[in-house]
């Protein structure tokens, strides 16, 4: 299994993180991961992305061959990496800040409400619930290491902090199994 993920979005809305996670709870699982951030010189707005590469064997090449999954965060992703929407791939996005264009015949196309999801929660967490959606979605990941994986990635933080983001994992954990997809 070798699965290509694209996740782009603007500085500050934890696209990078989203990565992050990922990566870290598939080596917990034993699987190759690969991680390639991309950003902008700016510290927030600037456009950022990163390629993921989940395999059960070794990545012997980070060369991008055929993205699986694209999350967008924003439309402006979407014009960036609008070439690797094929049929066959799956594309979650935020529907409550992208309004997307006609795309190809046999994409498939999720429009993840993170704004209405976010609304009992904190916004700043919508990245959490949508990686809440890919990994519900995918089930690549075991959530029962997103709390390891997330306390790897805030080292230092408190508890409730790291409680948060499991909540919003959860709402897009349970949004998307009310979908069935």
């Amino acid at each position: 299994m070798r699965m290509e993920v694209c996740i782009g979005g603007s500085g500050g809305q934890g696209v990078l993180l989203v990565g992050a996670v990922i990566i870290h709870a598939a080596s917990l699982e034993g699987k190759s991961a690969l991680c390639l951030p991309s950003y902008g010189a700016e510290a927030r707005g600037g456009e950022v992305s990163c390629f993921v590469i989940l395999s059960d064997s070794e990545i012997k090449s980070p060369f991008i061959e055929k993205v699986d999954y694209l999350v967008f965060f924003n439309s402006a992703s979407f014009t960036k990496f609008h070439q690797h929407i094929r049929p066959g791939v799956t594309l979650l996005y935020d529907a409550s800040q992208i309004e997307l264009p006609d795309v190809a015949e046999g994409v498939k196309l999720i429009g993840v409400p993170l704004g209405e999801l976010m609304a009992k929660l904190d916004k700043r967490y919508a990245n959490m619930a949508m990686l809440g959606v890919f990994i519900e979605l995918t089930h690549i990941l075991d959530f029962s290491l997103m709390e390891a994986s997330l306390m790897n990635a805030f080292k230092g933080k408190s508890g409730s902090f790291i409680t948060l983001n499991l909540q919003a994992i959860e709402a897009g954990r349970q949004w998307a199994k009310e979908q069935r997809f």
